[in-house]
């Protein structure tokens, strides 16, 4: 992928994310690369996973890893889908405007408990104890200055584009542009999306707006997933964050991450490799479900 992308863009995905002079604390803030990493990253572990014999009943898509998943399941070719993630990046980061998104460790209903966030809008609600308000520079901080003097801690993500709210209506017809060659008709989908918390099984250029458009209902899909309790989730989020979350809200479910902060990626795999399928080097059918 790294190969295809610089061929047929002229950048290279891989030369961002190892920069020498990047420190880990450093924003990765260039929507054309990040996008681009984001789906690289998780088609590559869904494909490592494979060759494990690692094969999901189930794949949930939050956000951009709707596309990684489509990618990763091959209802979409994945060049298409890189071609049209740097577009929109291209798109977004010279049109979008100002804005952001802030993640708060609180409760959801502070967004109508506190007067000053009445400006933005819940990009994603996780849990009880985390969320994401998506709004302009300006609104973003007022509610960060609201919530600090009411003890809330906050974090601005390395974002300039309010995504999953009215915030970016604006671009609803850049984007659909740019996503016209995304389209695939599965009625054997297994493919989740955490914009609608069901089955995508016909996918459009209307549908994957949507994704970008609407709140995040990660929580409420990972609910709508079938799941016994010998099934294990799997996050090929390059941050582990939607295993962070389901640690909180479904405490039940078994969520396993490979990339973390501590670079025991090879560990993780080795490890969650032993626990799914012990000594077989395969999935088996009867065995434990790997999502």
């Amino acid at each position: 992928m790294e190969d295809f992308v610089r061929d047929a863009q002229g950048i290279s995905v891989v030369d961002y994310l190892y920069d020498p002079r990047r420190e880990y604390a450093d924003a990765c803030d260039d929507l054309t690369l990040t996008n681009a990493a984001i789906v690289m990253v998780e088609v590559a572990l869904f494909r490592l996973l494979e060759t494990h014999g690692l094969r999901p009943r189930g794949v949930v898509g939050s956000s951009l890893g709707e596309f990684a998943g489509m990618a990763a399941l091959g209802y979409v070719d994945w060049p298409i889908v890189l071609d049209t993630v740097i577009d929109l990046g291209r798109r977004f980061g010279s049109r979008a405007g100002l804005g952001g998104l802030l993640a708060v460790l609180g409760d959801p209903a502070l967004r109508t408990e506190v007067p000053e966030l009445s400006g933005t809008e819940i990009a994603s609600a996780n849990h009880d104890g985390h969320f994401l308000l998506a709004g302009t520079a300006d609104e973003l901080g007022v509610a960060e200055r609201a919530l600090d003097e009411r003890g809330v801690v906050t974090m601005r993500l390395p974002l300039t584009t309010a995504f999953h709210s009215s915030r970016i209506e604006h671009m609803r017809i850049a984007a659909l542009a740019a996503m016209r060659g995304v389209k695939f008709d599965r009625p054997d989908s297994i493919l989740y999306s955490s914009a609608t918390a069901a089955r995508v099984t016909r996918g459009t250029p209307e549908t994957y707006w949507e994704t970008l458009r609407r709140p995040i209902r990660f929580t409420d899909t990972v609910s709508a997933v079938p799941a016994g309790p010998e099934t294990v989730h799997i996050d090929l989020t390059p941050s582990s964050s939607l295993a962070a979350i389901m640690r909180v809200s479904h405490p039940e479910r078994t969520a396993r991450p490979i990339i973390t902060p501590f670079h025991r990626e090879q560990a993780k795999l080795a490890a969650l490799v032993g626990e799914i399928a012990p000594g077989a080097g395969a999935l088996g059918a009867d065995r434990r479900q790997a999502r």
